[in-house]
């Protein structure tokens, strides 16, 4: 489902202290949110809540009777067991899509690594299991931020796969209006050498547009046909809703900027979907 141009979701509006107000507010399901197409690979890149959307996603898309499969293509924490129905580890793409039939929602990674977290699987071996109609969506984390509300990447991130339909970039409400050090900006060094801003100046809302539009910056890899979105997310914070309009209107309308739409929200809610902004609005 796409919005016309010039046109916004309706969702939740603001309080008196900026917080978000949910009593007696439609939800906005996230698979209409971020436009998703039947069937299709979505790839999570950025900082500030990719695994809570990777779960959420799913959890929504199953319920619904689609088969779904979460994984990465670098590392994650090994899921709570309310959060994947069965993890495969290490597993044929045989053995997988046996698996994805029968339980509707699996987690899949190669195997077991330090600090309680799993090692991804590679991109080639997304394309092959998406090629089998087994399977109705294919999640992938693509990308690591060590918790951050915002990262720049190296050279060899994201990891997103060839046969992605739609990027989805995260970055939290809470890295605007900070200052730039390593505890805020994942890989800070590198955020200041794209964006020209200074190691200990305040992060803007230019300074993160240029993050996601710079040829080096968060969304970069993403295949010519691929659809991108922004979830900015933790709206819900004190300045939060006004934060992330003042970034939709500016990211939408950004020299070089192919993001389609701005999902606003707060992904720890039970109504993840705040708003949805697209180009033209």
């Amino acid at each position: 489902m796409s919005l016309p141009a010039g046109r916004k979701l309706q969702g939740h509006g603001p309080t008196g202290m900026g917080r978000v107000r949910e009593k007696d507010q439609p939800s906005i399901p996230l698979k209409q949110a971020l436009g998703l197409e039947e069937r299709e690979t979505i790839s999570l890149v950025g900082a500030g809540g990719k695994t809570s959307l990777l779960f959420l996603l799913a959890r929504e898309l199953s319920s619904s009777g689609y088969r779904v499969i979460t994984t990465t293509t670098t590392k994650i924490f090994e899921p709570a067991p309310g959060q994947t129905p069965f993890l495969s580890l290490g597993e044929t793409s045989e053995t997988i899509l046996r698996r994805v039939a029968s339980h509707g929602h699996i987690t899949v990674a190669s195997k077991r690594v330090a600090h309680g977290k799993l090692q991804g699987i590679p991109p080639d071996q997304v394309e092959e299991l998406r090629e089998s109609a087994l399977v109705d969506y294919i999640i992938v984390e693509a990308d690591g931020a060590a918790q951050r509300p915002l990262k720049a990447p190296e050279s060899y991130e994201p990891v997103i796969p060839g046969c992605t339909g739609t990027v989805v970039g995260l970055v939290g409400a809470d890295a605007f209006g900070v200052r730039l050090t390593e505890a805020t900006v994942f890989r800070s060094h590198i955020f200041s050498r794209i964006t020209g801003l200074s190691p200990g100046a305040e992060i803007t809302c230019e300074a993160v547009c240029l993050a996601f539009t710079h040829a080096e910056g968060i969304l970069k890899g993403t295949p010519r046909s691929a659809r991108v979105v922004i979830f900015f997310n933790k709206v819900d914070l004190d300045g939060g809703l006004a934060k992330g309009k003042e970034f939709a209107a500016k990211i939408l309308g950004f020299p070089g900027s192919t993001v389609e739409r701005v999902v606003l929200g707060h992904l720890r809610s039970e109504r993840p979907v705040v708003e949805v902004v697209s180009r033209g609005w």
